[in-house]
């Protein structure tokens, strides 16, 4: 099995077990090394596990981490949940101007 294959392979075993287990879920979301959690934060948003919503606006009210705010309200616009637009739009005066502008993506 090539590099590649083990990667879709992992990368789809992964997507099964956010599908199967909100738990699961929300340990990655508790990562405390902020690279690993953006990875998972954004991991989160590309499955499109709507499961993810609430852990990752615990995050959210929880961080201030610009990096970690950016990728939150990215994965929260591809969730797509039309009842957290107030919460993303009090990120559109922010004064980091990614994060003003993944809340603006993110509500488009």
């Amino acid at each position: 099995m090539s590099n590649g294959d083990k990667s879709v392979d992992l990368l789809s075993h992964i997507e099964d077990v956010l599908r199967e287990n909100e738990k699961y879920t929300k340990m990655l979301l508790r990562e405390r090394n902020v690279n690993k959690l953006i990875s998972n934060i954004d991991l989160a948003g590309e499955v499109g596990d709507v499961r993810a919503l609430y852990p990752v606006l615990d995050v959210l009210s929880l961080t201030s981490n610009k990096r970690v705010i950016a990728t939150a309200l990215n994965t929260l616009g591809k969730l797509g949940d039309m009842s957290i637009i107030p919460v993303i739009a009090e990120y559109l005066y922010d004064d980091n101007s990614r994060v003003r502008a993944n809340a603006v993506e993110a509500l488009s």
